[in-house]
């Protein structure tokens, strides 16, 4: 498992969990995702489904900044949307690259809290918004 294998998830428009083992090793898994209630086939009949796709430049400033959160073996989600990719820390606390050269910093008050301190230069250039959780 290495981090080729997450910026080639993120490449396919995938969602993945990355977390370590008792050794420290990277673990990467299929992000599922939270689903309210069942749906069949035949519900989605006729529904169009896209794989979401994040432009290049947004997959590279991401690949720099998961490559500082597994030097600190730091668990995250990647989720990839429209134009956009989205690190997960928790539920409230996150970190939204957007291909308007944007970084929404959600849950945290300043860029040296734990993770943020960690790639901070890599967000040098963007516009840096910060945001309470919802």
């Amino acid at each position: 498992m290495s981090l080729e294998e997450i910026v080639q998830a993120m490449r396919d428009g995938r969602s993945v969990v990355v977390t370590y083992d008792e050794e420290g090793g990277l673990v990467i898994e299929p992000y599922k995702g939270i689903s309210k209630a069942k749906v069949g086939k035949k519900e989605l009949k006729g529904v169009r489904r896209r794989k979401p796709k994040a432009p290049a430049k947004v997959i590279k400033r991401a690949e720099r900044v998961v490559e500082r959160l597994i030097e600190g073996k730091v668990p995250f989600r990647i989720i990839v949307g429209r134009g956009e990719v989205e690190i997960r820390f928790s539920l409230d606390q996150y970190v939204k690259l957007t291909k308007e050269d944007e970084a929404k910093i959600v849950g945290f008050s300043s860029a040296d809290e734990h993770p943020i301190s960690l790639f901070r230069d890599e967000l040098t250039g963007l516009r840096v918004v910060f945001l309470k959780p919802l």
